[in-house]
């Protein structure tokens, strides 16, 4: 049974219209004239029941429809390319998108980039420090690496580790105040957060301390601001061996008395469909060797 496909030309007008976000960089991208890709996409609306794009002033917006449309188109595009250059030379100018939250990436994951080069030769790789979690679902990454992010059905996942998450300060820090010697010590540190208080509060509660009223502290973020400003003397952070173990080997950093807890698990993700990719595939196993060896 033939495929009932919507015009090629019309697919690549529209999706580089909604990536680049304006009719006239599209054009550009294409090669064509600003009324040509007008009426490409003036095509594939009128093809569809359900509108996929307003007009605007400035161009088109894409309706939530039209974003899920092009989302699926660019996942599409990716592989078609991808399955062509493995034709033209086996994974050759490849470019592998990872995207990874901001403090994994630049504690441990950058160190290691030229070992991971080694192992995936010819293949480019582009780190995307992020805590946005939809780069899987809209086709702008390839691999995710994620902390506590929620399960999905188009998503196949590896948890690679569970690390114990312990209070860290500074020997300044320390130095100028009482060493805690139980967890609800801490609640009268001056404590370190990233973007909420959740991580902290989670932590208390696993410690079986109660909390008489919301923590307060200063809100950093990402985990490797919460970290740097730890390291300054600024208070006391959470953290786990992925993001500080240099720094405890050291000694910028000292882990205090009270003891560590499992928050969230680690895992590395990608779309079920594209799981087993040669390239996809090669650095699992390069990232799972590297994980191992490091032995949280």
């Amino acid at each position: 049974m033939a495929r009932r496909l919507p015009p090629m030309k019309s697919l690549l007008a529209f999706e580089a219209a909604v990536r680049t976000g304006s009719i006239r960089k599209a054009a550009q991208e294409l090669n064509l004239d600003h009324s040509v890709v007008s009426r490409h996409l003036r095509t594939l609306q009128e093809r569809f029941a359900t509108p996929i794009y307003t007009s605007t002033a400035q161009g088109i917006r894409p309706t939530e429809a039209g974003l899920e449309f092009a989302a699926q188109v660019t996942r599409s595009l990716d592989l078609i390319g991808n399955a062509a250059a493995k034709l033209t030379s086996p994974e050759e100018g490849l470019v592998l998108h990872v995207w990874c939250m901001p403090g994994f990436a630049l504690r441990w994951l950058t160190p290691r980039l030229p070992a991971l080069a080694k192992s995936l030769p010819g293949v480019e790789i582009l780190i995307k420090p992020t805590d946005e979690l939809d780069g899987l679902d809209n086709g702008a990454a390839d691999i995710d690496i994620r902390y506590g992010a929620p399960r999905s059905a188009s998503i196949q996942m590896a948890i690679f580790a569970e690390p114990l998450v312990y209070a860290v300060a500074s020997p300044d820090w320390v130095s100028r105040h009482p060493m805690p010697e139980a967890p609800a010590d801490l609640l009268k540190a001056q404590l370190i957060h990233e973007d909420t208080t959740d991580q902290w509060r989670d932590w208390f509660r696993l410690h079986d301390v109660t909390l008489a009223s919301a923590l307060h502290g200063t809100r950093l973020w990402q985990a490797h601001l919460s970290i740097e400003a730890a390291k300054l003397g600024q208070g006391v952070a959470l953290a786990n061996d992925f993001l500080v173990r240099e720094d405890l080997a050291h000694g910028s950093l000292i882990k205090l008395a009270s003891p560590g807890v499992m928050l969230n698990p680690y895992m590395l993700r990608a779309r079920k469909e594209r799981w087993d990719e040669p390239s996809i595939r090669r650095f699992r196993t390069w990232f799972m060797r590297e994980v191992q060896s490091f032995g949280v």
